[in-house]
């Protein structure tokens, strides 16, 4: 890709990073299938449930800043930095990590407690 402009440049210096970020919990989801795959079925499908609500919570919470981002950017540029506040907070409120345990009441068997302990080390793992 040839950049052409500094305006070209700018874009790639910002979406570059982006997209990595946006990239990263999957790579990481595989990385652990493909670790965790040596050990034996029932833990490779423990880690699969796993992926599969850690992703689905990443996928809300990437909603979330994408929905978010345009009308705290419109209140703080109006100087209205407690409304940007209170409108981040109203609108990840009802999201919540654990919740996404209800997932696994789907889940039976071998794989279920290997799920949850994956989604503690996830959750331990997570910054707070």
């Amino acid at each position: 890709m040839r950049v052409r402009s500094e305006t070209d440049r700018e874009i790639l210096r910002l979406a570059v990073p982006a997209f990595l970020a946006l990239v990263a919990e999957p790579l990481f989801l595989l990385g652990d299938a493909a670790v965790v795959g040596h050990l034996g079925t029932a833990e490779l499908a423990g880690v699969g449930v796993a992926a599969v609500v850690l992703q689905t919570a990443v996928g809300l919470c990437i909603f979330l800043a994408y929905g978010t981002t345009a009308g705290v950017a419109r209140r703080l540029g109006a100087g209205d930095q407690r409304g940007a506040l209170d409108g981040i907070v109203r609108l990840q409120r009802p999201v919540h990590h654990r919740d996404s345990h209800r997932e696994l009441a789907a889940a039976t068997g071998d794989p279920v407690p290997l799920a949850q302990n994956r989604l503690h080390q996830a959750h331990a793992l997570a910054p707070q």
